[in-house]
């Protein structure tokens, strides 16, 4: 056995070591043990793990990291809170900017619960809630025929559109392929022939009423009568029904390769897969040691465990990969944009919330919402409307004119503030009086005055009315929900205390380190000699310039630029500087040192000199003179601001270090070091040159890969996607060897090939855009 082999044997049975005594660590931590003490507060270690879900996205990735990963986690989380405390205890939160601001996040976040319950939840019965959760279990893969009908097509095109959908319809229930009368008849040219009409997985919602109502009464494999929906007549062929809360427990085994590497490497890349996927396949391989091994992937190479993630979380290659799998079995390779998988399907399961829950509830309102979204747009408008009458809101028309004049102003320059044009007495002005005080001039000016308005859109009253509406529609919702009693709502409580932290915090550190690093006036001057070279521009210079290798060459090219030939033409034609040859040879804002002979000649001449042959190294250059600088070293004052950013910066770490080892002592911050290693068994790093190994691995397929491509560059060849089952020639080992380019990906039973987001021609109720149902507050306007 080669000494090679010997070591990667050893390296194995280190891993193998390694893995056998994570599973024999010390007992797991309870999830109510304590990992930090500080102040009167707990941090237990269910409030841990739930911080590391959050850096590392799931168990598998957090339980992985170290010791010391846990630890920086840990105090970053810790100190921040303890920061904040101290921002309690002296008193920030009183501070008027901060509690003003506080007050008003309140009310605003208390406008979507007002919204909630006077527009989207009396705008849907609990019948219809229901009705779409039950839906919205599964998703649909259907195939259709479409035979274009024109909502406002004569009675005759109708007819003939029935007709020719009903002939259809006979020779599909007769028994002729769906696909073929697909590709025959359908007009759907919104969906590539070659998908044969498949729009793919689709959830309730994503297509039209009548169109969706069908598809989810069909059974897999049946064919529906003729359907009609705005975009004319459907047959549609339920192709499979599949739980949208089905996850997946799975690991796997990374090669990386780009979807852009070249052919040689992804070759190589899929070889590397397929050899790995062939000895997990063997009996009684350890997926985990096999993991740990040859993984390229850093987040999951200890052990392989990506864990349950839901469609939508991965790859869609990856998920679709793994949907025909067994449980307990191995397959691949997948090509996702990541490279090459090799996957370990561990169990499947199907996570349907309950209905009942109020996380789900509300997640089933809000797909409501998306799917109405032209029906709650016309209930918001209408409860906006009521609140104006509710409120007597009305618009003073006389300030309303004299408003528009003045912005309308001709003779005002264009890049003014207008509303600068107004005096004192008329900001003071109410532009709407209603119970609540009304509306100023002022205000706007406030809210408004440096925005750069159209000028053909500020001769307009719907002008005045939308800036109007910014202000005074949140502030009549924050009334009612004031009045509601929604500022005590739990979750608006939650929001306006973190809203409050987040406005404590840049405070608290901004009096407690930044201010304290301002630097006096004496400290300025210090720094400034000591390090005076930072503040001083150093010496430029710009030149045409000419090198080539002999010398007698130079001599005769400045002699024929002396002459009046034109030495930019010159260069173009003969320097063998190839970054000054497209630019005329102009070599710009150089020091004495960059070019060595050349540059410091350069800086002996004056503007409009030429000077050569310079010898520098094995060339020979020739140069004129196009300007020079010399050395500025700027004075204290003028580099002061740049002195004072330094120093700060400088002395920012220090006392803020200072400041947290005063908090730790101040609040007796105490880590239990034998929970926080308990929390998950601690993880031992790959060996060294194992490590580098893996690496290797990698380099070695990449730089194959740009070998191959810089050859056939050279050759005048196109880069060419992979083609399973042609060859390609490209080097390993110093030789130039051919192989038969690998299947990047078997596609799974039942599968289509390409994409399957195409539904351009079934469009969901309601406009597209944001899936955010905020209530516009603007004037009333038609829905588009």
């Amino acid at each position: 056995m080669s000494k090679h082999h010997k070591m990667m044997w050893i390296f194995l049975f280190i891993s193998v070591i390694a893995i056998s005594w994570m599973g024999c660590a010390k007992k797991q931590a309870a999830d109510t043990d304590a990992v930090v003490t500080w102040g009167d507060t707990t941090v237990t270690v269910a409030d841990f793990k739930a911080k590391m879900f959050v850096r590392f996205r799931n168990e598998p990735t957090a339980m992985k990291k170290t010791l010391e990963d846990r630890l920086d986690v840990l105090e970053e989380y810790v100190i921040r809170d303890m920061k904040i405390a101290e921002g309690y205890r002296l008193g920030f939160a009183e501070r008027e900017d901060i509690a003003e601001g506080f007050q008003q996040s309140l009310e605003l976040a208390s406008t979507d619960l007002v919204y909630n319950a006077y527009v989207r939840d009396r705008l849907f019965s609990d019948e219809q809630v229901e009705n779409y959760y039950n839906h919205d279990l599964y998703e649909i893969r259907a195939r259709h025929i479409l035979i274009k009908v024109d909502p406002e097509a004569s009675g005759k095109d109708t007819v003939e559109a029935w007709d020719k959908i009903n002939s259809i319809y006979d020779q599909a229930k007769s028994g002729k392929k769906f696909t073929k009368l697909v590709d025959r008849f359908s007009e759907d040219d919104s969906i590539d022939r070659k998908f044969h009409g498949d729009l793919g997985y689709f959830k309730w919602g994503r297509m039209v009423d009548a169109f969706q109502d069908v598809a989810w009464d069909l059974k897999v494999g049946e064919v529906s009568k003729p359907v009609r929906t705005r975009y004319g007549y459907h047959i549609i062929k339920t192709l499979d029904r599949r739980s949208r809360g089905l996850e997946f427990n799975t690991s796997h085994i990374l090669v990386k390769c780009t979807r852009r590497a070249d052919r040689a490497e992804t070759t190589a890349a899929w070889e590397r897969a397929k050899m790995i996927l062939d000895e997990a396949k063997k009996k009684g391989a350890d997926f985990a040691q096999l993991a740990r091994r040859y993984s390229e992937d850093d987040r999951t190479w200890v052990n392989g465990e990506v864990g349950y993630i839901p469609r939508g979380s991965m790859p869609s290659d990856y998920w679709d990969g793994v949907f025909d799998m067994k449980d307990g079995e191995v397959g691949g390779p997948v090509r996702s944009y990541k490279g090459y998988h090799v996957i370990l399907v561990h169990e499947r399961r199907i996570v349907e919330p309950k209905l009942q829950d109020e996380k789900e509830r509300e997640r089933v309102l809000s797909g409501l919402a998306r799917v109405y979204r032209t029906e709650l747009q016309t209930a918001a408008e209408t409860f906006l409307d009521s609140l104006v009458k509710s409120f007597e809101m009305k618009y003073d028309e006389d300030v309303v004119a004299m408003m528009l004049k003045k912005l309308n102003d001709q003779m005002a320059p264009e890049n003014m503030n207008r509303f600068s044009l107004f005096t004192a007495e008329e900001r003071e002005l109410n532009v709407i009086n209603d119970k609540i005080g009304g509306l100023k001039i002022g205000d706007l000016a406030q809210r408004f005055g440096d925005n750069q308005f159209q000028p053909e859109y500020r001769n307009e009253r719907e002008f005045i009315v939308e800036m109007v509406d910014q202000i005074i529609m949140p502030k009549y919702l924050s009334d009612v929900g004031r009045k509601e009693g929604f500022l005590n709502h739990p979750k608006i409580a939650a929001d306006g205390k973190r809203s409050l932290e987040n406005a404590i915090l840049p405070e608290i550190e901004k009096e407690m380190v930044f201010n304290k690093a301002t630097p006096d006036d004496e400290s300025v001057q210090e720094y400034y000699e000591q390090n005076k070279d930072k503040y001083t521009t150093k010496a430029k210079a710009s030149a045409k310039e000419i090198m080539v290798k002999d010398k007698q060459f130079a001599q005769d090219l400045l002699d024929r630029i002396k002459k009046g030939e034109d030495m930019s033409k010159l260069a173009r034609k003969y320097t063998q500087r190839n970054s000054a040859k497209k630019n005329g040879g102009k070599i710009l804002s150089f020091n004495p040192d960059k070019y060595g002979a050349v540059s410091r000649k350069a800086f002996e001449l004056n503007p409009g000199d030429y000077a050569g042959p310079i010898q520098d190294g094995g060339f020979y250059s020739i140069i004129q003179l196009l300007e020079k600088t010399p050395e500025i070293v700027q004075t204290v004052e003028q580099a002061r601001s740049k002195i004072e950013s330094d120093l700060r910066f400088k002395r920012q770490k220090s006392i803020k270090d200072e400041w947290v080892e005063q908090l730790k002592v101040s609040y007796n911050y105490q880590v239990n070091m034998d929970v926080l290693k308990a929390v998950w068994p601690i993880v031992d790093q790959l060996p060294e040159q194992m490590e580098a190994e893996r690496k290797n691995w990698y380099d070695d397929r990449k730089a194959s890969g740009e070998r191959a491509a810089a050859r056939r560059k050279e050759q005048g060849q196109i880069k060419l996607p992979v083609k399973p089952g042609s060859t390609q020639t490209f080097e390993r080992d110093g030789k130039q060897i051919k192989v038969e380019i690998g299947q990047p990906r078997t596609v799974p039973k039942g599968e289509k090939t390409g994409s399957t987001n195409n539904q351009i021609q079934l469009k969901p109720k309601g406009k597209s855009g944001s899936n955010s149902p905020k209530i516009e507050l603007k004037p009333k306007k038609k829905d588009n």
